[in-house]
């Protein structure tokens, strides 16, 4: 029985690269209300759900736009956060924010990149 039954999901159906990719953005969620106290274990898992995304739909110059988005985002985030007072967090690790947040902005970023390609069926 348990055989029959995986035996009965096709391959396409469980290798369905847009159903993954919105899996890996709902474990952010996931990874964001569990663990917003611990910063290092959240980051961790945010560069373990952006190699898992990377291997299931890389895309073009990824490295370097997760890069950018890493640095601009946590750019942005401090300067909202320290100059411009638009909010704040009960648990900053470094300059006002939480050590995850550059690392969730390149993630995310790399992650819609990913959603808006496989949805579209560009080649990249």
């Amino acid at each position: 029985m348990y055989i029959a039954f995986f035996h009965d999901i096709s391959y396409s159906a469980f290798m369905d690269k847009s159903r993954w990719l919105l899996v890996i953005g709902a474990l952010t969620v996931v990874n964001l209300v569990l663990f917003w106290k611990y910063s290092f274990i959240a980051t961790i898992i945010f560069l373990i759900l952006t190699f898992v995304q990377y291997k299931i739909f890389p895309i073009k110059h990824e490295f370097l736009i997760w890069f950018f988005l890493l640095l601009g985002g946590g750019i942005i985030e401090i300067f909202f956060v320290n100059y411009l007072h638009a909010w704040t967090y009960a648990r900053p690790d470094f300059f006002g924010i939480p050590l995850y947040m550059p690392f969730l902005w390149s993630f995310l970023g790399t992650l819609l990149i990913a959603i808006y390609l496989e949805k579209n069926k560009i080649k990249n």
